[in-house]
């Protein structure tokens, strides 16, 4: 991987760590696929401001909608990269627990 490649991916972490929304919805979605309004319920998040926050993570390629197509019933799953991202946030979250 080269310095530029390690810069973005980084990026994408920061991105992801800013928001403990987006935490949420990228570590469920590492063992799920989900619907927003499963994710919603599950988070306690308003219907709204989830499918901003997966149209946000579906434009970094974190996310996939598996059926676009449809306006109802879309079900949403974590993409390779946001697997990897996950790895990373997985990793700091246990270095910070040492602290």
């Amino acid at each position: 991987m080269d310095n530029t490649d390690e810069e973005d991916l980084w990026n994408l972490v920061g991105f992801i760590l800013a928001s403990k929304n987006r935490i949420n919805i990228l570590q469920y979605l590492n063992n799920n696929s989900a619907l927003p309004s499963q994710i919603s319920k599950k988070f306690n998040i308003p219907m709204g401001h989830t499918s901003n926050l997966l149209k946000g993570l579906q434009n970094k390629n974190l996310v996939k909608c598996l059926n676009p197509d449809l306006k109802k019933g879309r079900i949403y799953t974590i993409t390779k990269l946001g697997s990897e991202i996950n790895q990373n946030i997985s990793k700091i979250s246990k270095n910070n627990k040492k602290l």
